[in-house]
């Protein structure tokens, strides 16, 4: 039986961004202290920066958010505020910072808040690297080497160990 739980929890870890429709329904029928709440993983699992980077860059702002929101963070952009404001759980509290608001994160959030935003990053900057050129600017192809050195500088900013190179 314990083995049994064991592979359930870890199927909802490989799963915890991707799959958030399924993954909020099934929290939600056994934990609706946030009903209606699309990443309930942010708060109940431990995400890994290969399963967050299967997300959109637009699902993972939501998750960021979601997750202050859930700790009443009030936000300053409008549309934001409306997107949680429909929750019977969202109860802004004026004059906190995100700073301040991030200190009542628990551990496991707070190390979700790393990975989601280490992603977000990734993903914002890979979208501005892929940017349309310059009118009439010569656009040069990547080499297969500079693709190897690209993949493994990735690998080594999302925790991989440094490769032994030859001496």
């Amino acid at each position: 039986m314990a083995n049994n739980s064991a592979n359930e929890q870890s199927s909802e870890q490989s799963s915890a961004v991707t799959e958030n429709v399924q993954n909020s329904e099934t929290a939600n029928t056994e934990d609706n202290q946030f009903p209606g709440e699309r990443f309930p993983a942010t708060r109940l699992d431990e995400l890994t920066v290969p399963d967050v980077n299967e997300s959109s860059l637009s699902d993972i702002t939501y998750a960021i958010n979601e997750m202050f929101a859930r700790h009443g963070t009030e936000f300053k952009d409008k549309k934001v505020t409306k997107q949680f404001e429909q929750f019977s759980w969202y109860t802004p509290r004026s004059g906190l910072s995100l700073d301040e608001i991030e200190t009542e994160f628990s551990d496991l959030e707070k190390q979700n808040l790393k990975v989601l935003g280490r992603c977000r990053d990734e993903k914002l900057a890979a979208a501005k690297h892929k940017s349309h050129p310059v009118r009439g600017q010569h656009v040069q192809e990547e080499s297969v080497g500079q693709k190897v050195m690209r993949g493994i500088r990735n690998w080594q900013d999302a925790g991989g160990p440094m490769p032994s190179w030859p001496h």
